[in-house]
């Protein structure tokens, strides 16, 4: 027995020393593709182990959070295939994460591999990773995903993101229950964050901005009529402060009043408020109508057309800066007379003084 106790111990001395190895590896050699080929063993090393071997985990824990997720540095050289079949095993992983620490630590290594065929110019295998799990998130009850793993994702990479924008409105429309639902529009929202990052894509932008409008119309009036379901006033709540977001951010970039109106459609948020003071479930939150009304009003008061040049911030001619000149003088010359007299009174009435005194 006491064999095996030690043989256990001289184990795990032995994969200790091996992970600090690995660790000062990687901190010598961050861009190293061998990097790459480390991190599924170092997942399976967190997710095997038992409580006698906590300091094995953490060990691989930090190596993968703080040294590899952390780096500023990334390998070129690396066979896209291995990265994408890593990323996809990571993916599967997640989605039946044992613990909130695991499914972080798999956030981390997703996010370095994402970063890894992103700078290989491979986006393919991003995208359909994280859309697999999207469609878990959101249908499958049992799943273990949350939202900050996909939320990360679309902060760290929101050029990659724009290109499921039309699937995040999509998903929102099919999610399981309300909490679901409204942690999707957290996504969508997260995104409309990051619009100015984009660069230009007005198009794209008004045609996003369209469905999306759609879709949280959609879920608002089946969180007014329909009774089953499960859209907590928090989460209505949530959802139009997106439909406000959304609004100002469309206002920011629409040529003119109409582009936006036609986007928005300002009747139907009237429509909305009008549903939603009559829901029984909803009606006592008069905020939601009051953001509602704040929507329209923001709509129907945007003044996008650009302004003229105003008469008075116009350049001046040269006759008119010489006459304003002339005049700037005579003024100071009126300033300095008066001044004078005022000294010459001031005067006058220390002598009367004086001569009162005496």
């Amino acid at each position: 027995m006491a064999t095996d106790v030690d043989a256990q111990r001289e184990a795990t001395h032995f994969k200790n020393r091996v992970l600090d190895l690995i660790d000062i590896f990687v901190k010598k050699n961050p861009a190293n593709p061998l990097i790459v080929r480390l991190i599924f063993p170092l997942v399976e090393l967190i997710v095997s182990t038992g409580p006698d071997e906590k300091q094995l985990s953490d060990k691989a824990t930090g190596i993968l959070r703080n040294r590899i997720g952390k780096s500023k540095e990334f390998p070129s050289d690396v066979s896209k295939e291995d990265v994408a079949k890593t990323l996809k095993e990571l993916h599967i992983l997640a989605r039946k994460a044992s613990t909130p620490d695991v499914l972080a630590t798999l956030n981390q290594a997703s996010l370095y591999l994402s970063k890894v065929l992103l700078h290989a110019e491979d986006l393919a295998p991003v995208l359909n990773a994280y859309l697999e799990s999207l469609h878990d998130f959101v249908a499958r009850k049992a799943s273990k995903l949350n939202t900050a793993f996909l939320d990360d994702f679309v902060k760290r990479h929101p050029q990659a993101a724009w290109n499921i924008r039309d699937d995040l409105v999509k998903v929102s429309g099919e999610a399981l229950n309300g909490y679901r639902q409204a942690q999707v529009f957290h996504l969508i929202q997260t995104l409309v964050n990051q619009l100015q990052v984009l660069g230009d894509k007005k198009s794209e932008v008004l045609a996003f901005m369209t469905a999306l409008r759609k879709a949280i119309l959609g879920a608002m009036t089946k969180a007014c009529n329909d009774g089953s379901t499960t859209l907590q006033p928090a989460h209505v709540k949530d959802i139009l402060k997106l439909a406000l977001v959304a609004a100002r951010q469309t206002k920011r970039i629409a040529e003119n009043a109409n582009e936006l109106s036609t986007v928005w459609q300002p009747s139907n948020w009237t429509e909305l408020s009008n549903a939603l003071a009559s829901s029984d479930r909803l009606k006592g939150s008069v905020g939601l109508q009051a953001m509602c009304k704040q929507i329209v009003q923001l709509l129907q008061n945007s003044n996008i057309a650009k302004s003229t040049a105003k008469t008075a911030d116009k350049p001046k001619t040269k006759e008119e800066a010489a006459s304003t000149t002339k005049r700037k003088a005579a003024d100071r010359e009126e300033d300095g007379d008066e001044g004078v007299t005022d000294g010459g009174k001031k005067a006058k009435r220390k002598k009367a003084r004086k001569a009162q005194s005496c």
